[in-house]
């Protein structure tokens, strides 16, 4: 699955690293949509303090939103970072530099050795509608050495489309205005049904 998902956006081949358990994410909410991602290290790499993975051109993302494991950080960028390791440079065919990138970071003393699951990693966009491929790019260490890995994979993220959201409860102060403005076309209409009956029965 992560080699059609790769095949469509023209990445090339994944080496090992960190990837997404799934390039589906977990949607849920009704507005803005928290989009869930399970993440894992493969084998024969270590997470190492400063290695990291990036959500590259999340559309619609809520500022802020993002939730993830003890010992990682967010950060919101408009490009890169740029993953590079003794494999090469894995850099995205797109970066639009106008749409946000999500990075997390690791920042724990203790290396985590793969293959290992790493956790769940989430953000929000205002946009639920569907998913869109995008790029994913990650930095890790090859265990037992000191050389970084770099890999460039997929993932489907939010489509730009329709926003959503609770229906917004109008205030007081223009709910009342309108009340008054009712009652009296109602007062209208109930005056001139009584003036035509009158006019009626004169006749």
């Amino acid at each position: 699955m992560l080699a059609a998902g790769i095949g469509v956006l023209g990445l090339g081949a994944a080496k090992a690293d960190i990837n997404p358990k799934s390039i589906f994410p977990t949607i849920t909410g009704s507005g803005p949509y928290t989009y869930t991602y399970n993440t894992f290290v493969t084998n024969s790499e270590t997470v190492n303090p400063g290695s990291f993975f990036t959500f590259v051109d999340v559309n619609g993302l809520v500022a802020g939103s993002e939730t993830m494991p003890t010992d990682f950080t967010a950060t919101e960028t408009l490009t890169g970072p740029v993953a590079t390791g003794f494999s090469g440079t894995a850099t995205p065919t797109t970066d639009s530099g106008s749409i946000p990138n999500v990075t997390y970071t690791y920042t724990g003393a203790t290396p985590i050795v793969g293959l290992q699951n790493l956790g769940a990693f989430s953000f929000q966009s205002v946009y639920g509608a569907g998913t869109t491929p995008g790029a994913f790019t990650a930095v890790a260490g090859l265990s037992g050495t000191s050389l970084k890995n770099a890999n460039l994979t997929t993932y489907l993220g939010p489509t730009v489309g329709p926003t959503g959201g609770p229906t917004p409860v109008p205030e007081l102060g223009s709910v009342v205005p309108f009340a008054f403005g009712a009652l009296g076309l109602l007062s209208l209409g109930l005056r001139a049904r009584k003036t035509r009956r009158t006019g009626g029965a004169a006749a």
